[in-house]
């Protein structure tokens, strides 16, 4: 949201502000910090979350992507192996 980026400092930017990683997940162990901003995965612009959440997803477990990202100002290139996308726990009814 443009009120998330804004309060990591990244108002304005294109690209998805990482809001925050699960412990130890793929996300964590490449390096993605809570304010980072994803510029593309793979060489493919990042602007909609949706839309890269099911290009990881299209991807297998195992696989490597590159995350272009924008940290402090400065680029950097990181490396996840996709993994297994956690299971969501439905709630009694």
């Amino acid at each position: 949201t443009p009120e998330l980026a804004e309060s990591f400092g990244q108002a304005g930017r294109p690209g998805i502000v990482v809001a925050g990683v699960y412990r130890d997940g793929p996300a964590e162990r490449a390096g993605l910090l809570p304010g980072d901003l994803i510029l593309s995965i793979d060489g493919q612009q990042a602007s909609d979350g949706r839309r890269s959440m099911n290009q990881v997803a299209r991807a297998q477990p195992g696989d490597e992507i590159d995350i272009d990202i924008l940290r402090n100002g400065k680029p950097l290139t990181l490396t996840a192996e996709v993994g297994m996308r956690p299971l969501v726990e439905k709630s009694p009814q």
